[in-house]
């Protein structure tokens, strides 16, 4: 619902009449978020693979001047140190 203004760009006090601060200075609705965004659920993250390839990682990549060759050997020797070590 749009708020009438007066000539001074402020809420006019009939738009104002009945409505909490809260009311009035909450959110709106956002119809084009799809109903459940991802990543919002624990335990559901892409995987390493689906994260080197999305492009604005690349571009950080590129930016940063970082093999994606080399950061895989990286991931790789973490991960294999990884299996070794026992947690208590």
């Amino acid at each position: 619902m749009p708020m009438s203004r007066s000539g001074n760009g402020s809420p006019t006090s009939s738009a104002r009449a009945g409505k909490s601060p809260a009311d009035r200075f909450s959110a709106p609705e956002v119809s084009w978020l799809p109903p459940a965004a991802p990543f919002t659920t624990a335990g559901v993250e892409p995987s390493f693979n689906e994260i080197l390839r999305d492009p604005i990682i690349q571009l950080l990549m590129n930016r940063d001047h970082v093999d994606e060759t080399e950061l895989r050997k990286f991931a790789r020797a973490i991960r294999g140190n990884r299996r070794r070590v026992r947690v208590a």
